[in-house]
């Protein structure tokens, strides 16, 4: 027995001891975890062989995390690296490296290097951009206000949106949340301001504009941009998942300045 042990059982152990084990996390937004699964799985094959992929979803969100395990660290870097080059060909532009951070966090990083600031306009997520953004330590450095706009007529006074355009397009429109950032950006005076509104439900739906309908606008200093989501029925949900997405789109326009 005492020779099994010692010249089987130890080695064993002993080789399991030098091996380490390095993470590497990775974030997608607004795709749901299925239809990531669908895009990677091709390529899964394209990891080295001591890759482990593991999906960690939450509410709008999903973590890519990559596992490597081994007995050298540089090895162990290189091959997540590989790794993380595989997926981004799989998911391509909304596939970002958070350094196991959440999209709050390394938006503020993004920020805080950069030198910029920003603020908010919010009708349907009622402040939830901004008490998104200020629950990182230090987003003071970036971090202007808000403006809850949920009326027409705080819309109108304090962002200057159109009238006309309120009463001809809705509320909920492309020209409407363009009108709230670029509105957001002066008054708040920052370098970009993101600007939602939606229908959370689970009421106020219409045939053109269902519940879970959700128009986002970010303006910089050289452009503003929009875009359309529709998610689901659940209020709380649709809330969230509007969060998520607009500090997606404000990341992806940030990283993209400078």
């Amino acid at each position: 027995m005492k020779g099994i042990i010692k010249d089987e059982l130890l080695p064993l152990l002993q080789d399991e001891i030098d091996y380490q084990i390095k993470h590497k996390t990775l974030f997608v937004v607004g795709v749901p975890e299925s239809v990531l699964a669908d895009q990677i799985e091709p390529y899964e094959g394209n990891f080295p062989e001591n890759i482990k992929l593991a999906y960690l979803p939450k509410p709008g969100l999903v973590r890519l995390r990559l596992t490597a395990r081994g007995k050298r660290a540089d090895d162990l870097n290189s091959d997540l690296e590989l790794a993380a080059k595989v997926l981004k060909e799989a998911v391509g532009d909304p596939l970002m490296d958070g350094s196991n951070s959440a999209i709050e966090k390394y938006l503020g990083k993004v920020l805080t290097q950069k030198g910029l600031t920003v603020g908010t306009a919010e009708s349907c997520t009622g402040g939830g951009i901004g008490a998104t953004l200020v629950s990182v330590a230090g987003s003071s450095a970036y971090f202007e206000g808000s403006i809850v706009a949920y009326s027409y007529d705080i819309k109108e006074t304090l962002l200057g949106v159109d009238h006309t355009t309120i009463v001809e397009k809705g509320a909920v429109s492309e020209e409407v949340v363009r009108q709230m950032s670029e509105g957001a950006r002066v008054k708040l005076k920052v370098d970009f301001a993101v600007a939602v509104s939606g229908i959370a439900g689970p009421e106020g739906g219409t045939p053109d504009k269902p519940v879970g309908t959700s128009w986002i606008a970010i303006a910089g200093p050289n452009r503003t941009i929009t875009e359309k989501f529709v998610f689901g029925k659940v209020r709380e949900r649709n809330i969230q998942k509007t969060i998520f997405a607009a500090l997606n789109l404000l990341l992806k326009e940030v990283e993209d300045y400078g």
